[in-house]
């Protein structure tokens, strides 16, 4: 078959998503960038390399952000065939940063290795896939969770999170130097597999997994060892309301939402309660007096506080802000959300879109990003880095908050994503954060995925998905960090910088021996 590289490449994209949750085969990466590095060194020229790097992002893409279309038809009342493009084109923009990473790599391998690789020669191709293809991995990764769109979900390091211990790397580097030796193992293997005749093939394959293992063992003594230390508990009740995202702002149905969150916020018993995103169907201003007073009144006497998701209207605007406002004992604090969801709090592009703007009946999504709040929400010895729904997945807007923090809060409202696999990814990457920094995360949803996450990011407790109900838990407060904590994406940097160095190194090295 002519295009079979591509259809193989098509395939193996759209498996990796198996290795995250709530598949959690977790090991898929290395084989399907293995064989990604087969199709590449065998490409007949860099187009066609590009080619297969753009299908493995079509597949990968277009099955992992599958809720896009979700969104945007069943949420937006965008029509199906629109909701389909949208999906389509949103994948096909993030497939251009895989295809950057096989142009980069096939253009290196001609220039420096891959004829001479191929024929067992001395080319340079084993510290190419070794040592550049992960820094050119983690540099798109990087790209791509920056910037206007800023959209990182699906990388790769969060898929070994709660499922090997190679994701207590993340302690030191973070869920990008988590990648980065996920990619370095898949191009090692990939080299060794071509070189499957070779005398010392069973050798080299004994070593990388001895060096595969090694990573696991310092995995998890980075995961156990105490970074950080105890100091407060305190009790929390998570409410998730599970209230359908059709239902939500439909006027025939406040009545019913206000007295389910009602019901549930008289049956929490702890001391901390936590209500998820845009709980209530009404603008912070147009809430009920009476019914604000009441609800500060019981939580004051009782010396607890409740954390509420709304959504506030920026004065004198119709722009939205996404929020956390507290009520209670430790009321007037308010949290903006900072990190707007692309299709769901915002279009990107909507005013260049015409006509198909005009389709788009996402309630509120013209929000705005709040920067004059503070970064943390402190209730006495309790102190909450908040975010809320897809800000959890931003390593550097939790780093600044967790300094001064102990315990990581998350507030969501994932319907919007229907029943897919996207609310595991949404938890998995919750869990991440909590390993990055070493202390407790707690998450309110309004459908699934409300859980209490430990330390060490594991999930000490979790509600049934699309449940009426309250999680009754108890967190501990950490204090201390972790080294990515102090150093943040400079820590990664450091092993790209490291990783370039030696492959100059030895480069220059095989060239004297030459």
């Amino acid at each position: 078959m002519k295009h079979w590289r591509r259809v193989a490449a098509l395939i193996l994209g759209g498996a990796t998503v198996l290795s995250f949750a709530p598949f959690n085969l977790a090991f898929m990466p290395l084989i399907s960038l293995a064989v990604w590095v087969l199709l590449i060194e065998q490409a007949p020229s860099w187009r066609s390399a590009a080619l297969i790097g753009f299908c493995w992002g079509l597949g990968f893409f277009g099955l992992g952000v599958q809720w896009v279309y979700t969104t945007v038809h069943t949420v937006g009342g965008m029509p199906w065939g629109l909701g389909v493009i949208m999906h389509a084109l949103f994948a096909i923009y993030l497939s251009f940063y895989p295809a950057f990473v096989a142009v980069a790599m096939k253009a290196l391998l001609n220039r420096y290795g891959d004829k001479a690789l191929l024929s067992k020669g001395k080319g340079y191709s084993f510290w190419l896939w070794s040592l550049i293809f992960p820094v050119l991995w983690v540099a798109s990764e990087w790209l791509r969770g920056e910037g206007y769109l800023g959209f990182n979900w699906l990388t790769l390091g969060y898929s070994q999170a709660g499922a090997t211990p190679i994701a207590g790397w993340a302690r030191l580097i973070g869920v990008y130097g988590v990648s980065f030796w996920l990619v370095a193992l898949a191009g090692v293997l990939g080299v060794l597999c071509l070189r499957v005749d070779d005398a010392k093939w069973r050798a080299g394959f004994y070593q990388w997994l001895a060096v595969l293992l090694l990573i696991m063992i310092s995995g998890k003594l980075l995961l156990v060892y105490a970074w950080t230390f105890p100091n407060q508990k305190v009790s929390v009740s998570l409410i998730q309301g599970n209230v359908a995202q059709e239902n939500k702002w439909n006027e025939q149905w406040q009545y019913d939402i206000f007295k389910r969150y009602t019901q549930l916020l008289n049956e929490a018993k702890g001391k901390i309660v936590i209500v998820p995103e845009t709980a209530l169907p009404v603008l912070r201003e147009q809430l009920p007096q009476q019914w604000v007073d009441e609800l500060s009144e019981v939580y004051k006497l009782g010396d607890r506080t409740v954390l509420l998701g709304l959504v506030d209207r920026v004065e004198g605007r119709l722009q939205y802000y996404n929020s956390i406002w507290l009520y209670g004992k430790y009321a007037d604090q308010v949290y903006h959300k900072r990190h707007l969801v692309p299709f769901g709090e915002f279009i990107p592009g909507i005013q260049w879109l015409g006509f198909l703007g005009r389709w788009w009946n996402m309630p509120l999504s013209a929000f705005k990003r709040g920067i004059d709040d503070p970064l943390i929400l402190k209730l006495n010895e309790i102190t909450f880095a908040p975010s809320i729904c897809y800000e959890d997945g931003f390593s550097r807007l939790f780093r600044g908050k967790a300094l001064q923090a102990n315990v990581l809060l998350n507030i969501s409202n994932d319907a919007w994503f229907g029943s897919g696999v996207a609310i595991d990814q949404h938890l998995q990457i919750a869990q991440m954060r909590s390993i990055e920094t070493a202390k407790f995360m707690v998450r309110s949803n309004n459908t699934a995925g409300t859980a209490i996450i430990d330390e060490k990011g594991t999930i000490r407790q979790k509600l049934k998905p699309f449940s009426e109900d309250v999680l009754e838990g108890e967190v501990i407060g950490y204090q201390g960090i972790t080294p990515f904590m102090r150093y943040g994406e400079r820590m990664v940097l450091l092993l790209c910088s490291l990783s370039i160095a030696i492959a100059w190194i030895m480069s220059k090295v095989k060239s004297l021996n030459e």
